[in-house]
């Protein structure tokens, strides 16, 4: 179980959560949700192949309310068994057990990830601010001292100013070297030889645009979700809309990754020829060859 704090100007909680569900619904989760004295509850489970792996009722839970600051509220994490009735489950049910109930490294695994996808929702795409984290870290991490909210000095992390948001490629490409991280961790302790390494690695490095094609929905599907809040249009109408949004961004970003990579091959006979390598008439029939 984990506690993370963010900051915002008079949070709506009611809204965070409504976007928070269709965050979880647009990653292929069933979803349920209800608000149980100002706390808003949501309860998620995955769909499909891996839900079988890390148990079919296993949810990852959700607890968002306001801390006792201003403009800040708390978003509270934790595993347990899928409530069949949410609306007529006591709060504290959704949050007995904690990480226990997930057996297995795929499921501590699933777990930690899931975290961190939604605190990388709520800083960059929702803009929240977040100030610190409280409860349990992943196996082997460190964990310093917790400090006491009333003694702690604000520190310069805390005072700094927020850095600007990474942009759809930068994060897919941060999150595609963490990966890499991780294969590369496993081929070192010997669960993957070397043709799986090698063969994981190309296909992780293939899913380089996909990750910037998700980003990217995620930035520019704001307004519809705000749309769904307000009741301006339906789930269904969301669906749709969110569909054709899908695959113009698909072409966008495939066009761009194409157009990029052909001004970096022109660059570098630009330098050959530059250099001596190419003569003009060499360079101008590599340009032409590159469509």
């Amino acid at each position: 179980m984990a506690k993370y704090y963010f900051q915002t100007p008079k949070p709506d909680l009611k809204t965070i959560s409504k976007r928070l569900v269709l965050w979880f619904k647009q990653n292929q989760y069933d979803v349920e949700a209800v608000e149980d004295d100002n706390i808003q509850l949501i309860q998620a489970k995955k769909t499909g192949t891996f839900r079988t792996l890390t148990g079919t009722n296993i949810a990852f839970t959700v607890k968002l309310y306001a801390s006792d600051t201003p403009d800040e509220f708390v978003c509270e994490t934790a595993t347990g068994q899928w409530t069949a009735n949410i609306a007529g489950a006591a709060t504290t049910a959704l949050f007995t057990g904690g990480l226990t109930l997930v057996t297995g490294a795929l499921g501590a695994a699933w777990t930690v990830k899931v975290e961190r996808d939604i605190v990388e929702f709520m800083e960059s795409t929702l803009k929240f601010r977040k100030l610190r984290t409280e409860g349990e870290a992943p196996a082997g991490a460190a964990t310093a001292p917790a400090a006491s909210a009333a003694n702690a000095a604000p520190s310069a992390a805390t005072s700094a100013p927020a850095a600007a948001p990474l942009s759809p490629r930068q994060k897919a490409e941060a999150r595609v070297s963490t990966e890499m991280k991780g294969l590369a961790d496993a081929h070192a302790s010997g669960v993957l030889d070397a043709a799986e390494y090698a063969a994981k690695t190309k296909l992780l490095q293939a899913k380089v645009d996909d990750y910037v094609i998700e980003y990217t929905i995620e930035e520019r599907s704001l307004k519809l979700k705000d749309a769904v809040s307000s009741g301006i249009i339906s789930q269904d109408e969301y669906a749709t809309k969110l569909t054709a949004m899908k695959a113009a961004i698909a072409v966008e970003v495939r066009d761009a990754e194409k157009t990029a990579a052909k001004e970096s091959q022109i660059a570098k006979l630009r330098a050959a020829k530059e250099a001596g390598v190419l003569t003009s008439e060499e360079y101008d029939n590599k340009v032409a060859a590159l469509g």
